[in-house]
């Protein structure tokens, strides 16, 4: 039976969503949270649908994984992700916390830290909330995980027929394989214009950022 070639598909990914309603923008609370330094709460970090740029569809399996992928101390927020020139020390943001799953989206809680407020390229806290009260289409979260691509693979070649892989979701029009997560990393705020137009902190539609991590510190 063929399998799904996944030997090019780094580890570490990074998946952008979209997009926002405005009836549903992000609560804003700048001397709350955790920390007390701020919160952001009923951020959207994934949403069933296709993953633009990675072919891969992100389904309900998925989101349950992401949902439950977190540790009490909730999963890492910093401000754009790292590159290979340039970690992510100095962005970050906090803690995204209670996550949870609402129909087609995994939400959760954004605690900014203190010292979010005062890093080496200035107020980065102060700036996320004042752009999610300002315009909350112009950015969003990007999860980075990495892949189980054993699970992913098991799955393609589970509903694969005569060569041909045919996805049980009957929304998958694609035939998309799905994507699996072994560990989620990270939630980063980003600004993908080109691959969301719409930006993101809730959806209705899905696209993808199409770049993955080489190396990850």
């Amino acid at each position: 039976m063929p399998k799904i070639d996944l030997e090019a598909a780094p580890s570490f990914v990074r998946y952008d969503q979209a997009t926002i309603s405005e009836s549903d923008r992000p609560d804003v609370r700048e001397e709350a949270g955790d920390y007390g330094a701020g919160v952001l709460s009923n951020v959207a970090l994934i949403t069933q649908g296709e993953a633009l740029g990675h072919d891969m569809w992100i389904d309900s399996a998925m989101l349950d994984q992401v949902a439950g992928g977190a540790s009490e101390a909730g999963v890492k927020a910093r401000f754009t992700h790292p590159t290979m020139s340039s970690d992510g020390l100095g962005r970050t943001l906090g803690r995204v916390k209670s996550l949870r799953r609402e129909g087609e989206k995994v939400l959760g809680d954004l605690h900014f830290f203190e010292s979010a407020h005062a890093t080496p390229e200035g107020d980065l806290a102060e700036y996320v909330m004042m752009l999610a009260n300002e315009d909350p289409t112009a950015a969003g979260l990007s999860i980075v995980f990495d892949t189980d691509q054993e699970a992913t693979e098991d799955h393609y070649n589970e509903f694969t027929v005569d060569g041909s892989f045919a996805s049980p979701d009957e929304s998958n029009e694609k035939n998309l394989p799905h994507a699996r997560v072994a560990k989620l990393r990270a939630a980063d705020v980003v600004d993908e214009p080109a691959a969301n137009p719409d930006g993101l902190f809730h959806r209705q539609s899905v696209s993808a950022d199409a770049g993955s991590f080489l190396e990850y510190c």
